[in-house]
């Protein structure tokens, strides 16, 4: 299996988002509802509005009965048909984490992004965790996990931090509240090393790690952590996750985006620049 940090080629999760959209713009533009598309395929309104926001992959027969409801034909039609049949393919490296869909979700988009930013109010960000740190505080979060699942969990967040070894890996920015840091102090045995951790990952030219300290005083719009991810193809327009227990949430709306990249500018503004940041962590690695 490959590792989940490898290089991807067409991401089937990508691709299903970008057929969802199309086909979202399709029924605009022929003036259909949602009710009047599932009479046509003969289903549910939830599975033409799953279809259409991403959450399944389009079954072959649905896409070409909408696209002979919306009357595409000639190239456009086989483009579509094409895209719809990528956007079903297997990911071989999934099979081990199939009953973690929220996870594996999150884990394909990270794959293809080309660009993450993270604003990190209480915990360390997963591609930044040491494995001892990771555990417990999967643990914490999912108290009723049985061991093996957990086990499991564990080796996907850990194998998620391959990416920043790849030579084509993303351009990642975290900014990082100093609330996270002074946590670690309640786990001291994990404390040094998970500092030293940040201190590596900061050193890489890839990697950007701001802390935004106490002094900064409060921040208003911060208090709910979130990724942005960038891709390097502009049919597939940045997203904002969140994470939620209850479930994970995707923002995709332009005007959405614009707002956490104005929340993720002010936060970066306030922070500690990257040396200043050294300092600090060097300074709670000796205490």
């Amino acid at each position: 299996m490959a590792p989940a940090g490898a290089a991807p080629r067409a991401n089937p999760t990508l691709l299903r988002r970008r057929l969802a959209a199309e086909l979202r713009r399709l029924r605009d533009a022929a003036g259909l509802g949602i009710d009047e598309v599932a009479a046509h395929l003969c289903c549910s309104t939830s599975k033409v509005s799953r279809v259409e926001t991403g959450r399944v992959a389009a079954m072959q027969r649905d896409v070409k009965d909408m696209l002979d409801l919306y009357r595409v034909e000639g190239e456009r039609r086989e483009a579509l048909l094409e895209l719809a049949r990528q956007a079903r393919r297997k990911e071989d490296w999934w099979d081990a984490y199939g009953d973690f869909p929220n996870v594996r979700t999150y884990t394909a988009y990270e794959r293809a992004a080309n660009s993450i930013r993270i604003w990190q109010s209480m915990l360390v960000p997963g591609l930044l965790q040491v494995e001892r740190y990771a555990r417990r505080t999967i643990a914490a979060s999912l108290p009723d996990l049985p061991s093996e699942r957990l086990d499991r969990f564990l080796r996907l967040r850990l194998d998620r931090q391959a990416l920043l070894e790849r030579p084509d890996g993303p351009r990642v920015e975290v900014v990082l509240d100093e609330a996270a840091l002074r946590r670690l102090t309640g786990w001291p045995d994990v404390l040094p090393e998970q500092v030293e951790r940040l201190l590596e990952a900061a050193a890489r030219p890839n990697l950007s790690l701001q802390v935004l300290p106490f002094r900064a005083g409060p921040h208003g719009g911060l208090a709910e952590s979130f990724r942005m991810l960038g891709f390097p193809d502009p049919s597939d327009p940045d997203l904002v996750h969140l994470e939620h227990p209850t479930g994970d949430v995707y923002l995709t709306s332009p005007s959405q985006v614009a707002r956490y990249r104005e929340l993720f500018g002010r936060a970066r503004a306030l922070a500690l620049p990257p040396a200043e940041t050294g300092r600090l962590l060097a300074e709670l690695r000796r205490r």
